[in-house]
């Protein structure tokens, strides 16, 4: 997953550079929250999981 994430950001930071900026703009916070989203909850799945096995 982190490697898909990295490269996506790598191809918005090129889009940034040959648009001015205006694309990145909107695309960057929706990437951020959607990671942020992801791992919030993996993270509750993970925790979820590893009480269920104590």
């Amino acid at each position: 997953m982190s490697i898909i994430a990295s490269s996506v950001l790598l191809l918005s930071f090129f889009v940034f550079v040959k648009n001015d900026g205006l694309f990145l703009v909107v695309l960057f916070p929706i990437l951020l929250i959607g990671l942020g989203i992801y791992y919030l909850i993996h993270d509750s799945k993970r925790d979820s999981e590893g009480k269920k096995e104590n």
